[in-house]
């Protein structure tokens, strides 16, 4: 894994787009005691609530890193139309803003080798602006990482998968304001009830479906799922296990 290391120098300027996930995270711990000019950034769009950037505060806190944030208040319009390649658009607005602000870094992201081989349309825009992913170019897959967690005693840092909110929407259903409040609303809901670990999916009209982990089905009550319908508005709610990646 330090190997990483030798695709830069110590007086190099490097910034991390950092969203405090299990990758992001590893490479901000190896960068950090290397490089004298370090910086992770954490960029904050519609589709990013305030617990996300609150999740990022707290990983930046456990590495003694400062985090900087930048704020995108208006995306293009094509990346509400939720097409497949709307991450293309996504990851093209967050990163072409972290070059206009660190113009003489070297930007750093942690797409890992393991996300060439799923849909990650945003891949191509990460390479079209010259990012450098560590990871993916040394194909570091997403399984060594966890076992580098796991061989050097970091596990308590590792946590659950961390995507924006727009994941939760299916390809084609235009993404509102509205659909995404709801998300983040039912998501803190489940959380405050002892589920830590959810997605609400919205796949068609006002029909949506939670995701749990397979052993917190019993968390699961009638009175929890009549109070989130009453939330949605809405009696087409179902519960199934999570899957990564469900829409790609």
């Amino acid at each position: 894994m330090l190997r990483i290391l030798n695709l830069f120098n110590k007086n190099q300027k490097i910034v991390l787009a950092f969203s405090g996930g299990n990758d992001s995270f590893l490479l901000a711990y190896l960068f950090k005691n290397f490089s004298y000019n370090f910086k992770i950034v954490f960029v904050n769009t519609p589709f990013h609530s305030e617990r996300f950037l609150n999740f990022a505060k707290k990983k930046a806190e456990l590495l003694n890193l400062n985090l900087d944030i930048i704020n995108i208040d208006i995306f293009p319009k094509i990346i509400f139309k939720n097409s497949r390649n709307r991450c293309y658009y996504c990851k093209k607005s967050i990163f072409s803003e972290i070059k206009k602000k660190y113009k003489d870094f070297k930007i750093t992201d942690g797409s890992n080798f393991s996300d060439t081989s799923e849909y990650r349309p945003g891949l191509k825009a990460i390479e079209e602006l010259k990012i450098i992913s560590p990871f993916k170019e040394l194909k570091i897959s997403k399984q060594d990482i966890f076992k580098y967690y796991k061989n050097n005693n970091l596990e308590k840092f590792v946590s659950h998968p961390s995507t924006c909110l727009a994941t939760r929407v299916k390809y084609g259903i235009e993404i509102t304001e509205k659909i995404l409040k709801n998300i983040d609303y039912v998501e803190n809901f489940l959380g405050q009830n002892g589920i830590e670990f959810s997605r609400l999916r919205a796949v068609g009209n006002n029909e949506y479906f939670i995701e749990i982990l397979e052993n917190q089905f019993n968390l699961i009550s009638e009175n929890l799922i009549t109070r989130i319908k009453s939330i949605l508005n809405t009696e087409q709610l179902k519960v199934r296990e999570y899957k990564s990646g469900v829409f790609d």
